[in-house]
């Protein structure tokens, strides 16, 4: 069957395409087998290719907002973020709890000050309107996870100093996007969760049981996030 004749373009073809699919149960039937069998190979929607545009179109606007205000970035030499931001009650660089909730609606806590992450560079995974991407799960990041998520194009290895990005190694502790660790997640390669740090708006994208069944302390020794026999 044919799923191209049943595209619809405004909301009185919707209406006729529902009623005439509801008067002929067996070819609504024969459509939804077909779409099904579709989406193994043809998905219906690109999470990681719209996430992978989504990234380098922000770093796109850095780039040109840095050349507007005649320096490389708002990041200064030291490689922190310099810009303030009290709408989140953020002290910058500080490593202060700033009131929003972990996943086991706790304070959330510090994911990371060495290296220094947070989508607002503050050590924590808050977030706020301006995180498109919602970093919000804390991870500890393995060589799989770090060979997995370059792959799909986020290279989280390489530095990139002008964005205050040092480049990670196995053992860091890193805000991603929940939409990137979700999607390593069904790849069979998600990192190990710090829960106290991650945020509780991470649900909004993996679902708790994903996180539950990669919760993980960090090890004194974090080589052992490195690949071994």
């Amino acid at each position: 069957i044919a799923t191209d004749c049943f595209a619809v373009i405004n909301s009185l073809t919707v209406v006729e395409t529902a009623v005439r699919l509801s008067r002929q149960p067996r070819l609504l039937h024969r459509l939804r087998r077909t779409i099904s069998r579709g989406l193994l190979w043809r998905p219906t929607f690109d999470t990681g290719r719209l996430t992978t545009n989504m990234e380098r179109s922000y770093e796109a606007m850095w780039e040109v907002r840095g050349a507007t205000l005649g320096t490389a970035s708002t990041t200064g030499t030291t490689g922190k973020n310099t810009n303030q931001n009290t709408d989140q009650n953020t002290d910058q660089n500080t490593g202060q709890n700033t009131g929003q909730s972990n996943v086991l609606g706790e304070p959330l806590e510090v994911c990371s000050l060495e290296p220094l992450t947070g989508f607002y560079r503050d050590g924590f995974t808050n977030t706020g309107p301006e995180d498109i991407g919602s970093h919000t799960v804390c991870a500890v990041v393995t060589a799989e996870f770090l060979e997995h998520q370059k792959s799909i194009g986020n290279d989280l290895s390489t530095p990139h100093p002008q964005f205050g990005f040092p480049g990670l190694k196995p053992g860091d502790r890193w805000g991603v996007c929940a939409g990137r660790w979700l999607q390593a997640f069904h790849d069979g390669v998600a990192a190990p969760v710090v829960l106290k740090a991650t945020n509780e708006a991470a649900l909004f994208a993996v679902p708790i049981e994903a996180l539950n069944e990669h919760a993980a302390d960090v090890p004194d020794d974090p080589s052992v996030f490195a690949d071994g026999d």
